[in-house]
């Protein structure tokens, strides 16, 4: 007995180390030629970015953020079609990439160098700020705009309602009472190494972020955290389920209507800020 609690103990703290200690993925690749070199001061990091400024809206700049531990070569394409579509981007590295002691932590931690990089642009005087995040950047995304007001629009794909969800109940993964306790005790470890698990959880904040728009992107074998996040969120967000895509294939599965989604739905969302700000 002793010997399989020791095993399922050993087992979730290698479990929660990879998934926190994974390493720096990809490299540090501007989103346009006409891209220039930033720095963001976050909590305990300075951070490279890119900031390319936009064609059509100059005064509105997209944040992109990628997934778990992602470096810029993974927002790269995202920022790309949002630029062509004449919008201002800013992407930068992730912390681990920045320095490999730091943990990804899965959002919360990642949600504060959102909020580094909207106090930089601000700055900078850019009037309108938004913020694209998929996967683990989609939850730092929707965290972050919980708590800045200056974010004006979000969307996130593919994030997790709560990270505590995610870890015990992951339905597209079912597992019996062993897989359950490693689970379990992933949290705890998780929890050691001083990753706040009680805040990543956006199904408890994205209300805050209404009235400003909301656009939630999940596939069609991953929707329940999506379904999850879009009831708290309220009247300002929209649920686009995409049908036949799994985590992360939004693109490859929906092809051309990805971008005329994305980018619409940021037109819109600046568009309306422009002339309620001209009507004043």
């Amino acid at each position: 007995m002793l010997t399989l609690v020791l095993h399922t103990a050993l087992r979730a703290d290698a479990a929660a180390h990879a998934i926190l200690y994974s390493g720096c993925r990809g490299t540090f690749l501007p989103p346009a030629e006409d891209a220039e070199p930033v720095r963001l001061a976050s909590k305990g990091v300075t951070l490279r970015g890119w900031l390319a400024r936009g064609s059509q809206r100059p005064d509105a700049v997209i944040v992109v953020v990628p997934g778990h531990a992602a470096n810029t070569q993974y927002a790269a394409a995202d920022a790309r079609m949002l630029h062509d579509a004449g919008f201002g981007v800013l992407t930068f590295e992730h912390r681990t990439c920045a320095d490999t002691s730091l943990a990804a932590s899965t959002g919360v931690f990642e949600a504060h160098d959102v909020q580094a990089a909207v106090g930089a642009l601000n700055a900078a005087e850019i009037g309108w700020i938004g913020v694209m995040g998929t996967s683990e950047g989609g939850t730092a995304a929707l965290l972050a705009a919980a708590e800045e007001p200056r974010i004006r629009a979000v969307a996130a794909l593919g994030g997790y309602a709560s990270l505590r969800d995610d870890v015990l109940d992951p339905a597209e993964r079912p597992h019996g009472a062993y897989s359950e306790a490693v689970r379990r005790l992933m949290l705890f470890f998780f929890r050691v190494d001083g990753i706040p698990v009680d805040e990543a959880a956006p199904v408890e904040v994205i209300g805050d972020i209404a009235p400003r728009p909301v656009l939630l992107v999940y596939g069609e074998r991953e929707a329940r955290p999506g379904e999850m996040l879009h009831s708290a969120a309220g009247d300002a967000a929209e649920l686009w389920i995409v049908p036949g895509a799994g985590h992360m294939e939004y693109e490859s599965a929906a092809g051309a209507e990805y971008t005329t989604r994305l980018t619409t739905f940021f037109a819109q969302a600046h568009d309306s800020d422009a002339q309620t700000e001209a009507a004043k």
